[in-house]
């Protein structure tokens, strides 16, 4: 019998050559195979977000969210918490529905050490504007042209039991942000803004070490921004619009979708 022919060394590596080749191929359509699952439980998520929140306010009067949607149960001394209408609380947990998969493979949760504990994590934010405005200017009320005169602060009402605006006042609810993709509770002007790079953002805050993350979908290695998830007002979800962040003339586009 004779002895069976051994590879020489040179069709060893021709085909590792192969091999190496093939991996180079398909590891980037694997990878983003993987990211676009991620964002597809990323919305599904946000859904469960949104259609809670209607729930919500089907039993309070028709109110939004309360700025405190984020905490469990009596947490903050009402019933304003979402967790009950979500199927879920987040004492003790890592991840939940107020997370976004793909956010915890970044340098998430690092903003306000005060909000992001181990045992509260969310990467969704209210749209500010619907729970509570900050008062500033007759420019910036909420989508029903309400304003919180000035009552804002944590321990106000639009803070603890409902928000600043009814679901039923609202003429457009599939053109009105209700959750977007962010690693803050709220997002607002100081908070969120698609059409200024982070640096800007970071000098809008009271504190320096703020960096908010936000539209990190489907990022590219040269840009800061990369795309984001919306649950609007009449429950579904989709990726932000086309001119979200862009500006006309002087006017930032984003702040359409936000408030009146």
């Amino acid at each position: 019998m004779k002895n069976a022919k051994a590879f020489t060394l040179v069709e060893l590596l021709v085909v590792i050559s192969i091999i190496a080749v093939l991996l180079a191929v398909l590891m980037p359509a694997l990878n983003k195979a993987k990211e676009q699952g991620r964002m597809v439980i990323c919305r599904n998520n946000e859904k469960a977000l949104v259609l809670g929140s209607n729930l919500w306010s089907n039993e309070h009067d028709g109110w939004v969210l309360a700025g405190d949607w984020f905490k469990d149960p009596g947490d903050n001394g009402t019933e304003s918490s979402l967790g009950p209408y979500i199927g879920a609380t987040d004492k003790g947990k890592k991840m939940s529905v107020k997370v976004c998969p793909t956010a915890v493979h970044g340098n998430f949760f690092k903003t306000d050490t005060a909000f992001h504990s181990d045992d509260t994590r969310y990467t969704f934010a209210i749209n500010g504007y619907l729970s509570f405005n900050l008062g500033k200017s007759p420019g910036r009320s909420g989508p029903t042209g309400r304003d919180s005169g000035g009552i804002n602060g944590p321990g106000s009402v639009y803070w603890t039991e409902h928000g600043l605006n009814k679901l039923t006042d609202i003429k457009t609810p599939a053109r009105i942000v209700y959750f977007i993709d962010h690693e803050y509770y709220f997002a607002c002007d100081w908070t969120f803004n698609p059409v200024k790079t982070i640096a800007e953002l970071t000098r809008l805050c009271s504190n320096s070490d703020y960096k908010f993350i936000t539209r990190w979908h489907q990022k590219k290695t040269n840009q800061e921004y990369g795309v984001g998830n919306i649950g609007w007002v009449d429950g579904h979800v989709s990726v932000e619009p086309s001119d979200f962040a862009k500006k006309d003339g002087s006017t930032e586009m984003w702040r359409k979708y936000f408030y009146k």
